[in-house]
């Protein structure tokens, strides 16, 4: 499930404790996360990603799996004909 976006000033972004435990996890080996840290009312928040870049890495982990979901709901032409001549 993809996480909503959290604004301060002009930021857009997602802290890393509030994603599913399934993405953090998957997050944990994602080389390229520059992870942010945010002072919010004297208190630094973090780790967090810029919501852009949330979005890119999620949306490469949906991809695969659509095609995936696409490919098994899938059948070829031959299996379609089959009985209904």
């Amino acid at each position: 499930m993809k996480v909503k976006a959290k604004y301060f000033r002009e930021i857009e972004y997602v802290e890393v404790k509030d994603l599913p435990q399934e993405q953090q996890l998957l997050l944990s080996h994602y080389k390229e996360a520059d992870y942010i840290k945010i002072l919010i009312e004297d208190k630094v928040v973090g780790p967090c990603l810029q919501y852009s870049q949330y979005e890119l890495w999620y949306n490469s982990l949906r991809i695969p799996k659509m095609s995936e979901e696409v490919r098994q709901q899938s059948h070829p032409v031959s299996q379609l004909l089959v009985n209904k001549l």
